[in-house]
């Protein structure tokens, strides 16, 4: 993602043509619970700056310590948050929510993109984003699935 992202932000977010919506899913571990937790209050508490915390947690997967108590007091302290909100737990809305996107909207894997409601064939083709947008690929279109 970290590729296409820039081109993404220059031709559609920063443009206001698109917004963007992460939905961390309650899937794997512990890790993955506390992130939810995280996304779920950084959009109640500063959901003008939802983004902006979603790119830096993007792109600080995988770092050492990503996804720990640790981390996300340093995610609170960078963007002048309460640590103890953006830790509050919410584990009902994080399980709901992943209930919600696997069995209604099929997502299966990760990362899984929507544009206006069409799951992408390629989560990472900027050709495909445009095509939706433009009205080029509607809901029901068959696509070509991406090469390996």
């Amino acid at each position: 993602m970290e590729e296409v992202l820039p081109e993404i932000e220059e031709r559609w977010l920063d443009t206001g043509e698109a917004t963007f919506k992460g939905q961390p899913l309650v899937l794997l571990n512990e890790q993955s619970q506390l992130l939810a937790n995280v996304d779920y209050n950084v959009e109640r508490l500063i959901p003008d700056r939802y983004y902006e915390v979603q790119r830096a947690i993007g792109l600080d997967s995988g770092s050492d310590g990503f996804g720990t108590e640790a981390y996300a007091r340093e995610l609170a302290s960078e963007f002048d948050l309460d640590a103890d909100e953006l830790l509050e737990n919410h584990v009902d809305v994080g399980i709901q929510n992943s209930r919600l996107f696997t069995r209604d909207f099929g997502v299966a894997y990760v990362p899984t993109v929507y544009v206006d409601g069409i799951r992408l064939a390629d989560a990472f083709s900027l050709d495909e984003m445009a095509q939706v947008m433009d009205g080029t690929i509607e809901a029901g279109d068959q696509v070509e699935l991406p090469e390996e």
